[in-house]
């Protein structure tokens, strides 16, 4: 019984698989820290966008 480790010698899927996911919650974190940072300054309400229209804000 043989174990082969990666792939077929072309390239590695799992690897790219690996590496995009690592890109992709790389991503949501910086981009939730910017979110974040702009509510700490006043410049988001995180609760009322303007543009909603009078229905759709929070009382």
């Amino acid at each position: 019984m043989t174990l082969r480790m990666g792939g077929s010698g072309g390239g590695s899927p799992e690897i790219l698989v690996t590496v995009g996911c690592l890109a992709l919650m790389a991503l949501f974190v910086v981009a939730a820290l910017w979110y974040f940072r702009r509510i700490r300054e006043g410049r988001v309400d995180p609760l009322v966008n303007p543009s909603w229209t009078s229905d759709m804000r929070l009382n």
